[in-house]
C-alpha cells in the first residue's frame, strides 16, 4: 500500500493540527483546522457526500468524548461543562478528513483496521494527555479501546463509499442545472 502525495499531505497536515490543538488550543489550532477542512473539500471528488460523512464522523467523535466527560472518565484542566474543549472539537473536525484520504488504504482490511483502532486511538489520547490538560481514567481507556476498534473500520468504509462516483456521472451535479422534463404521452 503506497500513499499518494495528497494522502501524505493529509496525514502530515493532520499531525500538525494535532500538535497545535493539543499543545496550543489557540488561534494556530483554529487556523490549521480550517486549512485541513479547506484542503479536504478542495480535493473531494463528491463534496456533498464526503462533507456529510466527515460531519457524521466529527459529530460522533465529539458526542463520544462529551459522554466520557459527562461520565467523569475524562477530566480537563479547564472546566468544560458537559461537552469538550474547543481544541478537542477541532481535533475531531480534522480527524474526519483522514478516513477517506490517508487511511483509505485500510478499507479492505477491517480486522487489521479494528486492531489498529484499538491500539492507536487510545495511544493518541494518552499522548495528548501527557502533553495537554486531559486526564483519562482506566475505564476511560477501556471505553476508548472498544470505541476505536469499532469506529475506525466503520468510518473508513463510509468515507471510501462516499467517494465512489459512477462512471460517466457528474460527482457533484449543480442543482440549478437539473431540469424537470415532462413525459410525452
Amino acid at each position: 500500500m503506497s500513499l499518494r502525495p495528497q494522502q501524505l499531505a493529509n496525514a502530515a497536515l493532520f499531525q500538525a493540527a494535532w500538535f497545535a490543538c493539543v499543545l496550543e488550543g489557540s488561534l494556530l489550532a483554529a487556523g490549521l483546522s480550517l486549512l485541513v477542512v479547506i484542503l479536504f473539500l478542495a480535493t473531494a471528488r463528491r463534496r456533498l457526500a464526503e462533507a456529510g460523512v466527515a460531519a457524521l464522523i466529527a459529530g460522533t467523535g465529539i458526542l463520544h468524548d462529551s459522554l466520557l466527560t459527562a461520565l467523569g472518565l475524562f477530566e480537563f484542566g479547564t472546566p468544560v461543562g458537559m461537552g469538550v474543549p474547543i481544541w478537542l472539537a477541532l481535533l475531531w473536525i480534522c480527524f474526519a478528513s483522514l478516513p477517506g484520504r490517508s487511511l483509505a488504504g485500510l478499507a479492505p482490511y477491517p480486522a487489521l483496521t479494528a486492531l489498529l483502532g484499538a491500539l492507536a486511538g487510545p495511544a493518541s489520547y494518552a499522548a495528548g494527555s501527557a502533553l495537554g490538560d486531559l486526564v483519562i481514567t482506566t475505564p476511560g481507556y477501556l471505553g476508548l479501546t472498544v470505541f476505536w476498534a469499532v469506529f475506525l473500520p466503520i468510518t473508513i468504509k463510509l468515507a471510501v463509499r462516499a467517494q465512489r462516483v459512477a462512471p460517466g456521472s457528474d460527482p457533484d451535479p449543480d442543482p440549478s442545472a437539473i431540469r424537470l422534463t415532462r413525459r410525452k404521452s
